[in-house]
């Protein structure tokens, strides 16, 4: 369905996942969705993350599961990136606190 809507746009499709984390911590990945739902983790149920591999993965795996140009697109655009995660810093908005 992805491919034919890049078609029909004139887009380049990608490789992607459905990655929610860069390394594997799922309870935390269950605990945000909890809070999303404004739920306990228990009664959360199904809505929790089933597969436990919402994760980045290496690019081997990835050669196993998509065409090579969506992985050649992908790479493409991620060459264009230069952010790194030493440029976030943590801010607390003033006046957000009790």
């Amino acid at each position: 369905m992805l491919l034919e809507l890049a078609t029909a746009s004139g887009l380049p499709a990608v490789a992607t996942g459905d990655v929610h984390m860069h390394l594997r911590a799922p309870p935390l990945q269950d605990t945000l969705t909890a809070i999303r739902l404004n739920s306990t983790l228990f009664a959360a149920g199904h809505a929790l993350c089933q597969r436990r591999a919402p994760s980045a993965q290496p690019p081997a795996a990835g050669k196993a599961i998509y065409p090579p140009d969506l992985l050649a697109e992908t790479l493409r655009i991620a060459a264009c990136c230069n952010f790194s995660l030493d440029e976030l810093h943590r801010r607390i908005p003033r006046g957000s606190g009790p």
